[in-house]
């Protein structure tokens, strides 16, 4: 009799356990709520995916670790909002001298970061005035962006790579370096 009582008890606490719903926090509801995720975390049926294509061109000098790059990247709205700003991640930017990071890193490799020489949209050359550069983010403040619509985004960069320090990225030893963060489709 005790033995069953108890296999009762478990098949009650398990299936109870199972089947008990956790708090969604505020953010995850608002996902769920939209139909964007799931409640496994899936995407769901209103789930959406901005796109962008790159074409990156880049001369790196092996012995001064300098990076001279062009990227130009086609953009496509692909949400429900209209975007009036577009945020580039600048991972170099993790050796800035003032940037805010959670790794040690060698104060040789402290630098200017990455250095945007020009920025174009849609042709159309911007002022340094409509970007905020905040560590490894920059922000552009844009024209609205509707739904469905694209942007021709042209970037001219330099930076020098890292040498002591080595987050996914630096120099290995004279003559061989691990210049990270591009992608060829």
């Amino acid at each position: 009799m005790r033995g069953k009582l108890l296999t009762t008890v478990f098949t009650l606490l398990v299936f109870t356990v199972t089947n008990a719903q956790l708090p969604l926090p505020a953010n995850l509801q608002k996902c769920y709520n939209k139909g964007t995720r799931t409640l496994t975390g899936s995407p769901g049926k209103n789930y959406w995916q901005n796109h962008a294509s790159y074409d990156i061109n880049v001369l790196f000098n092996p012995y001064t670790r300098e990076l001279d790059g062009k990227v130009q990247i086609d953009y496509i709205n692909n949400s429900p909002d209209t975007l009036r700003e577009i945020v580039f991640k600048l991972y170099p930017n993790l050796y800035k001298k003032e940037s805010p990071r959670l790794i040690n890193v060698d104060s040789m490799d402290l630098s200017e970061g990455v250095l945007i020489r020009s920025l174009s949209v849609n042709g159309v050359v911007t002022e340094a005035k409509t970007r905020r550069i905040d560590g490894t983010h920059m922000t552009l403040r844009t024209s609205p962006l509707a739904p469905g619509e694209r942007r021709m985004f042209n970037i001219d960069y330099h930076y020098v790579l890292n040498k002591k320090s080595h987050a996914r990225t630096g120099e290995i030893d004279p003559g061989s370096s691990f210049v990270a963060y591009f992608s060829r489709a």
